[in-house]
C-alpha cells in the first residue's frame, strides 16, 4: 500500500506533467494568427470565386507582447480578396498598425491603417486552453467595416514574422496619435 506522502507527491507530478509546455510551443500572444471565414451565402461570380479556393481572412501578424504592451499588424480581406486593408506595411517604420495594453490574458488595442481616418478599439483575448485569440471590436472606426465584429482566430504561426518595437517609445508615438480621437 502506497503511503499518503507518495500518493500526493504522484498526483503533484501528474499535475504538473499535464500542464507541461509542449515542446515547440510559443505560449501567449506572440505569434501570427488568423481566421479564414468560409462562403456560406456566396452568389454569381463570388460563389464562382469560392468554388476556386478564393477565401476572404481576418489576420493579426507579428503580433508582440513586452510586459504589459502589445502590438501587431493586420490583414482583412472583403468580398473575396477585392477589398484589402493591411495596415500601413508600405511604411513599417510609422509603427504597428495594432497597439495597445495587456493585462492578463486580455489586451484592449487601437487599430488603423493608412486608409483608415479615425482609429477602431478592440478587445482581444488569448485562451491558452485552446490557443486561439478573441477578438471583440469595442468602438469602430468609422471606415472599419471590414473589420470583424467580433472573431475566433487560430494560431496561424508559432515563431513571429518578425519582432515589433513595443517599447514605450513606440507606445507614447501610438499614444500621441490615438489620443486626439478619443472620446
Amino acid at each position: 500500500m502506497l503511503s499518503h506522502r507518495v500518493k500526493i507527491f504522484a498526483c503533484i507530478a501528474l499535475i504538473s506533467f499535464c500542464f507541461w509546455p509542449v515542446a515547440g510551443h510559443t505560449a501567449g500572444f506572440d505569434g501570427d494568427w488568423i481566421i479564414t471565414y468560409d462562403c456560406s451565402g456566396a452568389t454569381g461570380p463570388y460563389k464562382d470565386m469560392c468554388d476556386q479556393g478564393v477565401r476572404d481572412i481576418f489576420m493579426l501578424f507579428s503580433v508582440t507582447r513586452h510586459g504589459d504592451h502589445i502590438c501587431a499588424y493586420h490583414l482583412v480581406t472583403a468580398h473575396l480578396g477585392n477589398r484589402v486593408d493591411e495596415g500601413d506595411l508600405e511604411n513599417p517604420c510609422e509603427g504597428p498598425s495594432v497597439c495597445g495594453t495587456v493585462r492578463n490574458n486580455t489586451a484592449i488595442v487601437y487599430f488603423c491603417s493608412k486608409r483608415l481616418k479615425t482609429p477602431g478599439k478592440a478587445k482581444i483575448t488569448y485562451n491558452p486552453h485552446n490557443d486561439t485569440l478573441a477578438w471583440t471590436l469595442l468602438s469602430p472606426s468609422n471606415e472599419s467595416g471590414w473589420f470583424p465584429d467580433r472573431a475566433v482566430l487560430k494560431r496561424y504561426n508559432k515563431i513571429k514574422s518578425r519582432e515589433l518595437d513595443c517599447s514605450e517609445c513606440a507606445m507614447e508615438r501610438n499614444r500621441a496619435i490615438l489620443k486626439k480621437y478619443e472620446t
